[in-house]
């Protein structure tokens, strides 16, 4: 998928499941399982910053985390 402001809910799915696929159903944030139906797609870099619809930047959050990280942007090398 290309970058673009938005995506149908066809779309969406589709790279719910690959992401599903490569790292199962697990939040990336807090690292817990959900039900597949629990998680969110969350952009690592917000639309807000870079409407960037690539699997590079997207991740499964649960809802709770999703929304706590809202549009910020956390660089994974601070977190070293």
């Amino acid at each position: 998928m290309s970058k673009s402001k938005t995506k149908n809910s066809h779309q969406k799915r589709e790279l719910k499941q690959k992401l599903l696929k490569k790292h199962g159903p697990i939040c990336q944030i807090c690292k817990h399982n959900f039900p597949v139906n629990e998680l969110t797609l969350d952009h690592i870099i917000p639309l807000a910053i870079n409407p960037d619809w690539s699997l590079s930047n997207l991740q499964l959050a649960c809802y709770q985390c999703n929304q706590k990280k809202a549009d910020t942007y956390v660089d994974p090398w601070d977190l070293i």
